[in-house]
């Protein structure tokens, strides 16, 4: 199962005989791929990302891909991600990885957004799923 985010097109020029030039369009890569069977995997602008602390902050970001631009509810997500904890530590533990995840995204870490101060989501906007 392959998620891509943001596939760019392009126009190449190729050098020509003579006056004759061709175009062919080229499929940039994604800004941001994963890959959820099989190992998990996450490639920005085609190179892996680091690797998170937490397979909990795995599962948080794959959430938020399987569901892009759908906001989900950050009291959704804790008690998901983290069933044993309370409310308060839950919600905790989700910032932490947020914040992982966002580092390791780098360049492509506005992808996450938060559509209200309750919800995150990946942006609609630069999603191909």
């Amino acid at each position: 199962f392959r998620i891509a985010f943001g596939r760019v097109q392009r126009c190449v020029h190729d050098a020509g005989i003579g006056d004759r030039q061709e175009k062919r369009t080229v499929m940039d890569p994604a800004p941001l791929l994963l890959r959820l069977f099989g190992p998990f995997t996450v490639l920005i602008h085609g190179r892996p990302m680091p690797p998170l602390r937490t397979r909990k902050s795995e599962w948080l970001l794959a959430l938020l891909a399987t569901r892009a631009g759908t906001p989900l509810e950050r009291g959704w997500l804790a008690a998901t991600l983290w069933p044993e904890s309370d409310e308060a530590q839950g919600r905790y533990n989700l910032r932490r990885s947020l914040s992982e995840v966002r580092r390791a995204l780098g360049p492509v870490a506005d992808m996450v957004v938060a559509p209200s101060g309750q919800t995150l989501a990946l942006d609609p906007a630069r999603a191909d799923v």
